[in-house]
């Protein structure tokens, strides 16, 4: 099977064809060909494909692409000689380009997999027309090389889902074969919570089974010892992320409270005990210690929504009872906006100049600023329907986060009872735990972009409001 890419080239023609017909990864040049050049110098190699695009109907201009590099790989796993592979390279470069192009490529031998490099003229020395790249061409390149791959006894890449996030070529190749290192590790993961009875049973068990978890702060970081890849818990889905993962472990759905080591009045081997905020250290909870994580100063603990909360006096005397979600008059509620779904810029500075560097980031700030305005008046348009303006708009929608947080953690916790289950009904529930995981992320998108847009306004009329003090001011005179 061969996964296949494609780069633009509109600078350094010369250069990305020395790059790939470098000798030491092509066998001193024995794994390089063409079909125009006898040659193997890049200079004159780029030198004809400059003079097919001088050629084409508005010549070489700023920014015009002048080939295609086209990177075909090969699974390593794969029984494919380099020859084998030259040859394959050869055939899908002349079906693709229908011998209208000229090309050179090179398979190189220095890495675990074989791969070829392409260069393609993106002029036709044929129609002096340009090679068009539209939205289905990379699709159509990559079925021509998967034919190919059949055809010499290779196999190929199913048609896989949409990803939540770009795979590494060793990845795209383990997950074809049944063992994908992110799905490994959910499976693994659900393995662990659906037999672990405490947090850190389920580290431990996780542990053995090649996963190392860290709390960092709020969030779970998976570490796989095997290939050493981090991944964060919510890169694995939102069912992967600590609240859920404490679900899991408890077979129920469960609120979070936080508190900071200072609340702690007494700690024993099995349980917790915390003074309740506001009430001058004179009433407190006990939770067990293995429904709690803790990093640092910082305590979490999880409680089950259907178990009413017993509330003491300071010696332990019993005072009344609470409904779980009644400890948050007391303890601050979980933020209902996830920080990491905000997107950040790339550290990328163009410009040659350092006074041109700073234009371009105040354009790039600016650019984001409107994108992020436009997205903030599209969720607005689509929320805020009917009485109450902004502030019902996000009220309603942090009622609809929260319903859809309590179904997706009960879906949750009934895929967790089913870890390991192949049966029809536990796939089933996976793909609709999936399902609700992206419908949850597009909600708290959404109240993200409506909170962001009410603290806009707000400061906006802080404002109005400072410049209507002055205006009076300078009309009548400072007060005292």
């Amino acid at each position: 099977m061969a996964v296949v890419k494609v780069k633009s080239v509109k600078t350094g023609l010369a250069k990305t064809i020395r790059y790939i017909i470098n000798p030491d990864k092509t066998r001193d040049g024995q794994l390089v060909s063409s079909n125009y050049e006898q040659s193997m110098d890049p200079d004159a190699l780029a030198r004809a494909m400059t003079d097919d695009l001088e050629a084409t109907r508005f010549g070489i201009r700023r920014g015009t692409v002048l080939g295609r590099h086209v990177i075909q790989s090969f699974d390593p796993e794969d029984d494919i000689t380099p020859e084998q592979a030259h040859r394959i390279g050869v055939a899908f470069v002349e079906e693709i380009t229908h011998g209208q192009h000229k090309y050179v490529i090179a398979t190189h031998t220095d890495r675990r997999h074989i791969h070829n490099h392409i260069v393609i003229c993106n002029a036709s020395d044929a129609t002096h027309t340009m090679l068009r790249m539209q939205k289905n061409t990379l699709g159509a390149w990559r079925d021509t090389s998967d034919r190919l791959c059949r055809e010499n006894g290779l196999g190929v890449i199913r048609k896989p889902k949409v990803e939540r996030h770009g795979r590494s070529l060793e990845e795209i190749y383990s997950g074809v074969r049944g063992d994908g290192i992110k799905d490994r590790m959910r499976t693994s993961l659900d393995l662990a919570a659906a037999h672990a009875g405490s947090f850190q049973d389920f580290t431990e068990r996780a542990r053995r089974a090649g996963i190392e978890v860290t709390v960092r702060g709020r969030r779970l970081t998976y570490t796989d010892t095997r290939s050493g890849l981090k991944i964060r818990d919510l890169r694995l889905g939102q069912a992967y992320d600590e609240h859920n993962i404490m679900a899991k472990l408890s077979r129920a759905q469960v609120i979070q409270i936080s508190f900071d080591t200072k609340l702690i009045a007494r700690r024993g081997k099995e349980s917790v005990t915390v003074y309740l905020p506001g009430t001058r250290r004179g009433e407190t909870i006990t939770v067990p210690l293995d429904r709690c994580v803790h990093a640092g100063r910082t305590w979490r603990a999880y409680i089950g929504v259907d178990n009413d909360q017993t509330i003491t006096d300071r010696r332990g005397r019993y005072l009344r009872t609470t409904r779980p979600e009644g400890l948050y008059t007391h303890f601050a509620a979980p933020d209902m906006s996830l920080a990491s779904l905000i997107k950040t810029r790339l550290p990328i500075t163009p410009g040659v100049s350092e006074a041109q560097r700073r234009y371009y980031a105040i354009q790039g700030r600016r650019l984001d600023q409107l994108r992020d305005m436009a997205r903030q008046l599209s969720t607005a348009r689509k929320w805020a329907t009917g009485d109450g303006g902004l502030d019902a708009a996000i009220d309603r929608l942090e009622r609809q986060v929260r319903d859809e947080r309590a179904d997706f953690q009960a879906r949750v916790v009934a895929a967790s009872d089913l870890a390991g289950d192949g049966t029809e009904e536990a796939r089933e529930i996976l793909r609709d735990v999936d399902a609700r995981d992206r419908r949850l992320g597009r909600l708290e998108t959404d109240l993200a972009a409506l909170k962001r847009l009410s603290r806009r306004m707000e400061r906006k009329d802080e404002g109005r409001g400072r410049d209507t003090t002055r205006q009076r001011t300078r009309k009548h005179g400072r007060r005292f």
